[in-house]
């Protein structure tokens, strides 16, 4: 999400916003990536790109990109496998 921009456009300042939301009671980490080079279509799908969505994919997540008012934004959604009590294990050796 970060090294296409920085390889293919010549953008001079990078976003990258990471959060945790609640989609039906399912813990997801999304995170958004964009730059500040002007974009009116969507990139082509390369290999960089295809297997980003392939690794999100095989993580139960998905990669997306649209464009706002010519900002492309790239947006990886990613499920959160939290262990309940987790903060309750005390590691044994």
């Amino acid at each position: 999400m970060i090294s296409n921009p920085l390889k293919h456009t010549q953008a001079n300042h990078f976003t990258l916003q990471v959060n945790v939301a609640h989609v039906n009671q399912h813990p997801l980490l999304i995170a958004k990536a964009y730059h500040n080079q002007p974009e009116t279509h969507l990139p082509k799908q390369g290999n960089g790109l295809a297997g980003l969505n392939d690794r999100m994919v095989q993580f139960g997540g998905e990669f997306s990109q649209h464009l706002e008012q010519e900002t492309l934004i790239n947006t990886m959604t990613l499920p959160l496998n939290v262990e309940e009590n987790s903060h309750d294990k005390v590691p044994t050796s």
